[in-house]
């Protein structure tokens, strides 16, 4: 069915938690939106990210191309399995189950590159993914570097776009030390890029 409602601008830690809220659905989902508030304001420990499980090794695996037919397929079945079933019936599923094996399997053999290819320069972990494997996902290792240099307040991810293979660079504070007081987005704009102050 169509639900209209009204538009409202909320602070919260998730965009989930707005929209179970605006159609009284957050009694309905509460592990789920839980979770998601974790993911999406980056409140996550050490362990998350350098052993991901549950709904952390879920977050790795969404499809991020929302104009793949294949990405749309799996995320609407991971959707419909996590509205009728608990977390372990998902991570059980053949279908869920063989992305998550392949996703790991990638990521042994990708992790390796991905630590050699990690450097500091002054309060700065940089990672350098130009000649990353084919298949590494941004999202899926954006706070790797952090958690492997946890004392370090920046980072900057240097990867090719998937598309056209042009070099792009995603630069961000650190979800483990917060102290950092440089304004990203306006450094960002300053060079034509753009961004925000925080994470």
């Amino acid at each position: 069915d169509d639900i209209t409602v009204d538009g409202k601008r909320e602070e919260e830690k998730s965009c989930a938690r707005i929209i179970a809220r605006a159609l009284d659905m957050e009694e309905n989902y509460f592990t789920l939106l839980k979770e998601t508030d974790k993911i999406d304001s980056a409140g996550l420990h050490l362990e998350d990210v350098l052993n991901p499980g549950c709904y952390v090794l879920l977050s790795c695996i969404v499809g991020s191309n929302y104009k793949s037919p294949e990405d749309i397929k799996f995320n609407r079945h991971l959707l419909d399995l996590l509205r009728i079933n608990d977390i372990a019936s998902a991570l059980n599923d053949n279908y869920i189950g063989k992305i998550i094996s392949d996703y790991q399997s990638y990521m042994e053999l990708a992790r390796p590159y991905i630590e050699d290819s990690i450097v500091s320069e002054g309060d700065v972990v940089v990672a350098d993914l130009r000649s990353a494997p084919i298949g590494v996902r941004l999202q899926s290792i954006r706070y790797l570097p952090f958690a492997l240099n946890p004392k370090l307040p920046l980072g900057v991810i240097m990867f090719r776009s998937p598309v056209d293979q042009e070099v792009c660079f995603d630069v961000g504070y650190s979800i483990f030390n917060r102290e950092s007081n440089v304004d990203i987005g306006e450094l960002m704009r300053s060079v034509g890029g753009g961004g925000h102050r925080f994470v």
